[in-house]
């Protein structure tokens, strides 16, 4: 009975691994006909495993293709915005890098404070993500939604990987992903 569960597990979870491992999933899947304690822990214990090797094959692999972690100090925002449409603005970052193109940010911005003295909300805080090419000493400007200009803007994760003569820049102006590729990885 176990050796069947295992195999039944195993074939239920060596899906196209382009598909997104969901761990509940794996869990309700495994239960199906499942009467007994120990064998509802093992299906668990299995389904964690198996989401541990998918979070490290994805990483994996988008840092194949976006390169390392870097330092967020990497990269430099200016102080100026500039509306970029109607709820857009846009906040310049320059990469400060003599030898790094980055390909990869993720940026937090909540509203600017009520009044003077007061801190950024960080209750309110989006975070957008953005795939980009900044060659080493380059700028480039990033949209994010909002109704006004002045907000706290924050990077928190970037990639970077070693310069190339072949790096092309994508445009000066980069609109978010729709999702962070990121997101659950980290």
């Amino acid at each position: 009975m176990f050796r069947s569960l295992v195999t039944l597990l195993g074939l239920a979870m060596s899906a196209d691994a382009a598909i997104a491992f969901n761990l509940n999933d794996c869990i309700i899947n495994g239960m199906k006909g499942i009467s007994s304690d120990a064998a509802a822990r093992q299906v668990r214990f299995a389904c964690d495993q198996k989401h541990k090797e998918y979070k490290s094959e994805r990483m994996e692999k988008l840092l194949k293709d976006f390169g390392e972690v870097v330092d967020v100090d990497i990269v430099e925002a200016s102080k100026f915005y500039s509306p970029e449409g109607p709820g857009f603005y846009s906040i310049e970052y320059s990469n400060k890098s003599g030898d790094k193109t980055i390909t990869f940010l993720r940026m937090e911005v909540t509203p600017a404070p009520a009044g003077p003295g007061t801190e950024c909300d960080t209750n309110k805080r989006r975070v957008y993500a953005y795939k980009l090419s900044v060659k080493p000493r380059a700028s480039i400007k990033l949209m994010y939604p909002s109704t006004a200009s002045s907000n706290c803007h924050t990077l928190t994760f970037v990639l970077a990987r070693p310069s190339s003569w072949r790096d092309v820049s994508f445009s000066s102006v980069v609109k978010p992903l729709e999702k962070d590729p990121f997101i659950g990885l980290d």
